[in-house]
């Protein structure tokens, strides 16, 4: 899809624009969890800070000049790892999460990597569906727990039943 009005840029310093993303990025995060707590200005200023060390670039998303996405991503012994990818709630459905997608593919592959790395928590389907469009399609790493008393539920990913 092309998106008018849309531009992805490389973000140097946290600002106020990118601290209200996160706030409610951590909103969504915390409801997907299962966590009641909302986020402290603390702790999205503490997170904010670690998108902007060293190893870390972040981009973000611009539609008609208003931050509506980022993407960090976080450079590791040659491999990109793609740590967060969000557009907000209003914005979606546009372009803006590929458009940012492309954007870290672009980077990783300008810094020697011919693909990201990824953790999805298996209940974002949306970022599932992004990623098969995307063609990723391969679990590398498999989280294990002991069963407990409540009863899990099912997940689909990328077209398997899962027990999560």
């Amino acid at each position: 899809m092309v998106n008018r009005g849309l531009s992805v840029q490389r973000l140097t310093k946290p600002n106020a624009d990118i601290f209200n993303l996160v706030r409610a990025f951590r909103v969504e995060l915390n409801t997907l969890n299962l966590i009641e707590r909302p986020p402290s200005d603390n702790d999205i200023q503490s997170e904010v800070a670690g998108y902007f060390t060293e190893n870390r670039t972040v981009f973000g998303a611009y539609r008609h000049h208003r931050l509506c996405g980022f993407v960090v991503l976080k450079e590791d012994d040659g491999v990109v790892w793609l740590d967060w990818l969000y557009v907000e709630a209003n914005a979606r459905r546009e372009g803006i999460a590929s458009a940012l997608f492309d954007h870290a593919e672009a980077y990783a592959k300008s810094h020697g990597a011919d693909k990201l790395f990824i953790h999805v928590h298996p209940d974002n389907q949306g970022m599932l569906k992004l990623l098969a469009r995307h063609g990723y399609d391969a679990l590398n790493t498999i989280e294990v727990t002991r069963k407990t008393k409540t009863k899990g539920k099912h997940v689909d990913v990328f077209g398997h039943r899962l027990r999560y």
